[in-house]
């Protein structure tokens, strides 16, 4: 897919507040408008890029020159790309703290919290939530007490800023086409108890749609 080179050069503080330069520090970003990728790749991105150069050079002491504070970030290249991305066709509940960078800085998800500053759980909450109100125009309140992200329907990223969303049908018309499809936990949950299925209070999306397909397919005999 379309996707930025990105290199920078700077500066920052390290663990033990002296200050150290960096040079030719980047990486590749799916692509975005470029002062939009620039302005997440600097608070997303360089973290990243450069913990992971100071991890991979042998003679750097870790433990004195991690890196505490950036300061000075310039951008020196920009160069359009083609690259394959590790989120294209996951679902979004799967992602890892770097793949929700990407996408946060893909579709300008400024409300995604950057690398690490929160627990990945935390993080995936905000994604989902966010991704579906503004991207696919469905609001979820990722806010409410209750709200996981484990209990909500699979969202498959693409190769384009078009995603999917894994919708599965519950009841059947005679001829087997489908005329009614769920889309969060408690609607399955409703449609569990009208059925009289029994079911574990911590019970999954996935799990429970399960028991209902199986309840209907047994009853189909």
């Amino acid at each position: 897919m379309k996707a930025l080179k990105l290199t920078f050069s700077g500066s920052y503080k390290a663990s033990n507040d002296e200050i150290f330069s960096f040079d030719g520090i980047g990486g590749i970003v799916p692509f975005q408008e470029e002062d939009v990728a620039i302005m997440h790749a600097k608070a997303r991105h360089l973290p990243m890029w450069l913990e992971q150069e100071i991890k991979g050079d042998k003679q750097t002491n870790i433990s004195v020159k991690g890196v505490k504070q950036l300061r000075d970030k310039n951008e020196d290249e920009v160069e359009e790309v083609e690259h394959t991305f590790s989120f294209e066709g996951k679902d979004i509940r799967t992602l890892t703290y770097e793949e929700i960078q990407d996408v946060a800085l893909m579709f300008d998800l400024r409300e995604v919290p950057l690398y690490k500053v929160s627990s990945l759980r935390n993080q995936l909450n905000v994604l989902y939530g966010i991704y579906s109100t503004k991207i696919q125009g469905e609001p979820i309140d990722h806010k409410a007490e209750f709200f996981s992200y484990k209990d909500m329907p699979p969202i498959y990223l693409r190769a384009t800023s078009s995603v999917t969303r894994e919708i599965k049908p519950i009841f059947k018309e005679e001829d087997g086409a489908p005329v009614l499809q769920t889309k969060s936990l408690e609607a399955l949950k409703a449609i569990a108890d009208k059925k009289g299925i029994q079911y574990h209070h911590r019970i999954g999306y996935d799990r429970l749609l399960e028991l209902i397909n199986a309840f209907d397919n047994s009853s189909e005999l």
